[in-house]
């Protein structure tokens, strides 16, 4: 053999740590490829996509145009459902007052909307119905059935801003306290843009305004009742700074917008009692106490001591 050649130099035993770190690389290389190709099926299969939307809590709004609007369609990838971005878009539709939209695995979205109040209703030229929510939104009644809980609003302009403002009113109120209330419509004075003139069930046309209806309608039946039992089944109490109420005579004899007027000014109200009508005594009205009398003096003349003649006091005047 020449010297020239050398023995070839073998490549040293691999050590058992170093077999141990191969191992460990292989089996994260293949989990990695396993979990790889699952997502890949997953995201394949109808488990990772919209296959359901529950619409539940609406009424007069269509679920049709919910699901439209809130941008979710069935086979949509289920994870890349936003639900604040979708309740968002539902909330633009104006009739919808509070959204939730929530996400099921596998595949279910359920939408839970809220509608606002409905607090009245009104009547088209057509004749059609429609629904007046608290939001000032109005909506066909499409055939429903219209109760006698609500009144019906005549003379208001839709972009009338104090109709709005009538609607958040009425919203506010208890449905028990409006159930006499027939028809609300608008009657602005110089003093009072937001004066309206509502019209019951049991044959009493109420004055207020709109800011003060909140306070004036928990007495409003009380003194339809004081009035009938006064034999007065018909006739006008107003409901201003200070209530006042009486036939129909004592309407038109106290002038109207005279009163507001002086109302607005001195901030008296335009009535202090309710009109007698014929056969009974007038009373004090709810909201103002009799004026007391002065007390009597009496002047001493010589020798002898006066005796105080009473005045007559104690009874309020009658309006009219």
């Amino acid at each position: 053999m020449s010297a020239d050649m050398q023995m070839p130099v073998l490549a040293p035993e691999p050590t058992p740590e170093k077999k141990r770190r191969v191992s460990r690389k292989i089996i994260a290389l293949l989990v990695v490829f396993f979990l790889v190709v699952l997502a890949v099926v997953f995201f394949r299969s109808s488990l990772s996509k919209v296959n359901e939307i529950r619409i539940v809590g609406n009424d007069l709004m269509p679920a049709e145009r919910i699901g439209q609007a809130s941008g979710i369609a069935a086979g949509d990838q289920f994870f890349g459902v936003d639900p604040g971005k979708a309740a968002a878009r539902i909330k633009e539709l104006g009739i919808v007052d509070t959204v939730k939209v929530s996400k099921h695995f596998p595949g279910q979205i359920t939408i839970a909307v809220e509608e606002y109040k409905r607090v009245a209703f009104q009547l088209g030229d057509d004749g059609s119905n429609s629904i007046v929510l608290a939001d000032g939104s109005v909506v066909p009644a499409d055939g429903r059935s219209v109760p006698l809980d609500r009144p019906i609003l005549t003379g208001w302009r839709d972009d009338d801003p104090l109709k709005l403002k009538l609607c958040r009113t009425l919203a506010t109120i208890a449905p028990a306290l409006l159930s006499d209330i027939s028809e609300i419509k608008p009657e602005p004075s110089a003093a009072y843009e937001d004066k309206i003139r509502m019209f019951t069930r049991s044959h009493f046309e109420v004055i207020t305004t709109i800011g003060w209806l909140p306070d004036r309608i928990p007495y409003l039946g009380v003194i339809v009742n004081q009035m009938k039992e006064k034999d007065t089944n018909e006739g006008v109490i107003r409901m201003m700074e200070q209530t006042r109420a009486g036939d129909f005579a004592t309407e038109l004899s106290a002038g109207t917008d005279t009163q507001d007027g002086e109302a607005a000014k001195s901030g008296a109200g335009a009535g202090t009692s309710p009109k007698s009508t014929a056969g009974q005594s007038s009373k004090t009205s709810q909201n103002k106490a009799p004026t007391p009398t002065k007390k009597p003096t009496s002047t001493p003349t010589s020798g002898t001591k006066a005796t105080p003649t009473p005045t007559p006091g104690g009874k309020p005047n009658a309006i009219g």
